[in-house]
């Protein structure tokens, strides 16, 4: 592993455990919830029965519950982003460029966030055996569990020989050239047309409304960073992020709109990927723009939270 991205995780440990010892972190329902099904076994049994099963071991006190859930979004995600671009930059920009680690610790979305692991787990693990065992164990982690099959599918055509030979297929079915179709910032006071709902999901408290639409493309995939990381999957033929990011768009608008978190680690590979590419003047622009990003998110994070 390499030291930059060992002494980032380590930095970024000890920075939120020091915030969470201060008292610092927004006891949301689902938090309360976690730690309830980890201290009491029966409790809500049909929730989250991966979560759970080792919970429980941390569960009976604070700074134990607190250490796990860094563990896992502060230590694992950011060290599997870091595997699979192969670049420590991914590690800072995990924190610096996305809301997505301050919305599934702030909103106590632990379930969620572990899907994720097991999501970032299949992409850097090339073997379809690892990736099996994978999809099995992490379906028992949240209810947008069908995302790892769709996910392992698209790996599968879209990351290996199959699109290539399809795309081969074509350019000589048709050598003239045939183209391939290539509010958590106002808190109690969110002003009453960011609560318009942009979809109406039956039985469904996660409805999708403008203001989380909105904040999707300026807090957990900031839309300079998304357009960047887009053109960076096509570039490094990552067409499955891209199919599974609209496909979650899209059903954020009738299933659940707390899935576009799923699109935020995807964004930080792109980005990384991109990021040496840049020339001086934009470099400075965009160290700017994150850093920015950056004292917003703890901003709206802590201040917002606390206040709410």
């Amino acid at each position: 592993m390499d030291n930059k991205a060992f002494f980032c995780i380590l930095i970024a440990f000890i920075f939120f455990l020091l915030l969470f010892q201060q008292g610092l972190f927004y006891e949301s329902n689902d938090n309360a919830e976690h730690r309830e099904m980890g201290r009491k076994p029966g409790y809500n049994l049909e929730y989250a029965p991966l979560l759970r099963s080792f919970s429980g071991w941390f569960a009976w006190a604070n700074h134990f519950w607190f250490a796990l859930i860094l563990f896992l979004f502060v230590v694992i995600t950011p060290l599997l982003l870091y595997k699979i671009t192969n670049n420590w930059l991914a590690v800072p920009f995990y924190f610096l460029t996305t809301n997505y680690f301050y919305a599934i610790v702030g909103a106590g979305l632990y379930a969620q966030g572990l899907l994720v692991i097991f999501l970032l787990a299949m992409v850097f693990f090339k073997n379809n055996y690892v990736r099996l065992v994978l999809f099995f164990v992490g379906s028992l982690a949240h209810s947008t569990a069908p995302l790892l099959l769709g996910a392992w599918v698209l790996l599968l055509v879209f990351e290996e020989n199959f699109y290539q030979q399809l795309v081969s297929k074509f350019k000589k079915k048709f050598p003239t050239g045939f183209v391939l179709g290539c509010s958590p910032i106002f808190g109690n006071n969110t002003p009453k047309v960011l609560q318009q709902e942009v979809s109406n999901v039956t039985g469904k408290p996660w409805s999708l409304n403008f203001g989380g639409l909105l904040s999707f493309f300026i807090k957990t995939c900031p839309l300079p960073f998304l357009l960047v990381a887009i053109k960076e999957w096509f570039s490094k033929k990552r067409v499955s992020f891209f199919v599974l990011s609209i496909t979650a768009f899209c059903f954020s608008f009738f299933w659940n709109d707390r899935i576009l978190l799923v699109i935020a680690p995807l964004m930080v590979v792109g980005f990384t990927n991109y990021y040496p590419r840049l020339n001086n003047k934009l470099f400075w622009w965009v160290l700017l723009l994150i850093f920015g990003l950056f004292h917003f998110q703890q901003y709206v994070w802590v201040v917002f939270a606390i206040g709410c």
